[in-house]
């Protein structure tokens, strides 16, 4: 059995095991697969959840983070469709907010047609599962026009894992990329002095 990332929160069905963080660290952050890309947007949009301005400021990260874990919680269902109290009490459950936060992320699933919701509020939940909502992670976050930094983000991440960057090279490789390195420190550390 997988060991899952150690958290105080409760374990989210997509939350991606250590060694899949890591076995796809190879430094090349353009031939992440969607699955490993869903999977730092999920972790990342659990970091941002607890920083107060975090959602506003990672706003394509927080909805594609939430909407995914929604799927995942909708797919473990094991009902095909699901009634109005019922997609409630999952958003609850996924500390969604039913009033503000749920219908933004019901209306990116039926964007991307993984879910029909009828008139009466049910839904039906169109073949997904927990390990394939990662990937429409990654799908929903890019159809959010994400901001520079977010991108970086993503990509810094999926930097981390692989062997200490010799010099600032995979740091300057970042900011010709996306933006300028010393935003992306900036940012960073800004997060970090918040907590």
């Amino acid at each position: 059995m997988k060991q899952r990332i150690a958290s105080s929160k409760p374990s989210y069905p997509c939350q991606p095991t250590v060694s899949e963080l890591r076995s796809s660290a190879s430094g090349a952050v353009s031939a992440v697969d969607k699955q490993t890309r869903g999977a730092w947007i999920v972790h990342h949009g659990r970091k941002i959840a607890v920083d107060q301005q975090g959602a506003a400021e990672y706003s394509a990260i927080d909805v594609a983070a939430k909407a995914a874990g929604l799927l995942a919680r909708l797919a473990e269902s094991n009902q095909a469709t699901l009634s109005k109290v019922q997609v409630e009490a999952v958003a609850k459950a996924g500390g969604l907010n039913p009033k503000t936060e749920l219908g933004a992320c019901l209306e990116q699933l039926e964007r991307r047609r993984l879910i029909d919701c009828a008139s009466d509020g049910a839904l039906s939940v169109l073949g997904i599962s927990g390990r394939t909502a990662l990937g429409h992670a990654s799908d929903i976050f890019d159809d959010n026009a994400p901001e520079p930094i977010e991108l970086a983000a993503i990509d810094l991440a999926e930097l981390a894992p692989s062997a200490p960057p010799k010099g600032s090279s995979r740091l300057r490789s970042l900011s010709a990329t996306h933006i300028s390195w010393r935003r992306v420190i900036r940012a960073i550390f800004s997060i970090k002095r918040r907590k």
